[in-house]
């Protein structure tokens, strides 16, 4: 049994080394206030975990002004994760309302130990309440264990 056991992992390379989303990534820069000038460093990160069927991700963006940008759940009322769903190599969601004209797909793929998020129309942005001075679109975020529970915005779950 033992000598099939290569010969299927080059049959089926993609089972064999599946990407694992799972996972602290995260960015700390300094974000400055434009009217005083002072800067505080602050944490961007997105969480990643995998449940039965999908993967459920949390996250804050921060940016200019310190404008902030919150990945959860789009449900009013609630403060879960949001659910994605694997594509191939990406993690997807996808949100369409017609009457305001909002067409968005988040995208998430990982290249090395990176997670670059993709927003390309920019219609996520208005899904998640982004401020003008963040966005999701062209978001890379480094795998750092650690950071996620180092933020003060992040609850463990």
């Amino acid at each position: 049994m033992f000598k099939y056991l290569p010969i299927t992992a080059l049959l089926f390379p993609c089972f064999a080394f599946a990407t694992s989303f799972d996972g602290c990534y995260a960015h700390q820069e300094a974000i400055t206030d434009v009217v005083s000038g002072s800067h505080e460093k602050k944490i961007s990160y997105v969480k990643i975990s995998r449940n039965e069927s999908d993967y459920l991700v949390r996250g804050v963006l921060w940016g200019g002004n310190f404008h902030i940008c919150y990945i959860q759940s789009t449900e009013e009322g609630t403060d879960n994760p949001l659910s994605m769903s694997r594509v191939g190599d990406s993690l997807i969601y996808t949100e369409s309302d017609p009457e305001y004209d909002i067409y968005c797909k988040l995208e998430m793929k990982l290249k090395g130990d990176v997670l670059h998020i993709e927003d390309a129309n920019f219609d996520c942005n208005r899904i998640f309440s982004c401020g003008a001075r963040v966005g999701l679109n062209n978001t890379d975020l480094k795998k750092s264990p650690g950071m996620c529970s180092e933020s003060p915005d992040i609850s463990e779950d």
